[in-house]
């Protein structure tokens, strides 16, 4: 983003060169919320559901370009499922493309709209029953926002998607449509100041959506910009920070292939603005990314790091992988080793990183709770209590290796006097299996 290309070149400007924090820097823009967008997740690599769900709205968006043109029966269902798989990955995404198939069923002729709109009915009634049955809606509740985007951080962070877009609408629309539009938006900026540049947008989109797919993608981005200067679920922070960066996968795409057409302008000087353009939105992957892992050994496997902290470690993940049950391992600060056998083994851990479940979740009773009973479990010398934490977590393997000796200085031996049976060790990891039936052998 444009932010990027200011900070690096203040930092030439002052003879340093950018620190670590600069491709940290330009997802911070606008005050008091998250502005990720998919590069920098993907060099940050915090593994969540926003990152995960990206190659599957990606897919979706072909499958939607292929119904568009094609009027696909069976690219529809797809679209659909990968909908309803979205929701499952990053529920955010949900209402969103909600929205998105709705306009592409509203724009078609209405003769063909029966079945489309029952399957999309269907799909929200069923997902409707899965929240209300099987997940907690607490904190998804929907408050109205008292504060706004600033509009000079908000070009900061989308002038390249902005402009692009707009070169790509105002082609072939009136001088006058034009004027009247910009007076709409300057009227409505007094209540949200970047409706100034946003609304357009979606005025100039909506007018072509029947026939242009890419003006869709604009339309339904621009609409999820001025939707957090409204509302928030649950707060103006994380509704941001979501649709910010659905928002970039929709308008990135009619914007780069209007750069592309820039490029091959016969215009000396088009060629020359997206080639400046170009220059610049490369500042921060350039820049980026050897700041961000300038210690890192290139692997495809994930595991690596493991391998250098703990070989005991590493083996006892191997042994797990194929396990199935509920763990006990250490908890420690956020992006730090806790929670290490849980991640690469899918199996659940009594808690993980404490931290983001505070910031999460709405239950502190319980993460407390948990946290208290971790600590006795390692630290206790009474069988009977450390036999009551696994029976009641219902606990079958527990994890004593680097983290845990760090932390808690384990003394190993409490678990064998207990009668926990030992079934990995290795390079000083063991894992205990602790199901009921070993506690009654052991009475």
């Amino acid at each position: 983003n444009l932010y990027a290309a200011i900070e690096f070149f203040n930092f030439l400007l002052n003879f340093k060169l950018p620190g670590y924090l600069f491709y940290w820097n330009s997802t911070r823009v606008i005050e008091n919320t998250i502005n990720e967008f998919p590069y920098f997740s993907f060099i940050h690599a915090d593994y969540h559901a926003h990152e995960v769900a990206i190659p599957i709205k990606i897919l979706a968006l072909v499958f939607a370009y292929e119904y568009f043109t094609k009027k696909s029966l069976k690219s529809y269902l797809l679209l659909v499922f990968l909908t309803f798989i979205l929701y499952l990955t990053n529920s955010w995404d949900f209402p969103v493309f909600v929205l998105f198939l709705l306009i592409l069923i509203l724009i078609r002729p209405r003769k063909k709209l029966k079945f489309e709109l029952i399957l999309l009915a269907f799909l929200i009634l069923l997902v409707y029953a899965y929240t209300i049955t099987f997940m907690s809606i607490s904190s998804s509740r929907i408050v109205f926002v008292n504060e706004r985007t600033n509009i000079f951080e908000f070009v900061e962070f989308w002038f390249f998607q902005l402009l692009l877009a707009y070169l790509y609408l105002v082609d072939k629309v009136s001088t006058r449509f034009l004027i009247l539009v910009v007076l709409l938006s300057i009227s409505l900026s007094l209540l949200v100041p970047i409706a100034v540049l946003v609304l357009p947008l979606v005025i100039l989109s909506a007018r072509k959506i029947k026939k242009d797919f890419l003006s869709i993608l604009i339309f339904v981005g621009a609409i999820l910009l001025l939707l957090p200067e409204i509302i928030g679920f649950e707060s103006r922070l994380n509704t941001v920070f979501k649709f910010y960066l659905v928002s970039w996968i929709f308008i990135s795409i009619p914007a780069g292939i209007k750069l592309v057409e820039l490029m091959e302008s016969k215009s000396k000087y088009l060629k020359t603005v997206a080639a400046c353009m170009l220059v610049l939105s490369l500042i921060y992957p350039s820049v980026a990314t050897p700041i961000r892992h300038y210690k890192a050994e290139f692997s495809l496997n994930g595991m690596d790091f493991v391998k250098r902290i703990s070989i005991g470690d590493y083996e006892g993940i191997m042994w797990l992988k194929d396990k199935r049950g509920n763990i006990i391992e250490a908890s420690a600060d956020c992006y730090t080793y806790g929670g290490r056998f849980a991640a690469f083994t899918g199996n659940p851990t009594l808690i993980g990183w404490a931290c983001h479940e505070v910031q999460w979740r709405q239950n502190p009773k319980e993460i407390i709770e948990r946290m208290r009973a971790l600590d006795k479990i390692y630290t206790s010398y009474n069988c009977d209590v450390i036999w009551n934490i696994t029976k009641k977590y219902k606990i079958k393997y527990l994890i004593i290796g680097f983290e845990e000796r760090k932390k808690y200085n384990v003394n190993d031996s409490i678990f064998d006097k207990c009668g926990f049976k030992k079934v990995f060790e290795k390079h000083g990891t063991k894992i205990y299996e602790c199901m009921e039936n070993l506690q009654k052998k052991q009475t």
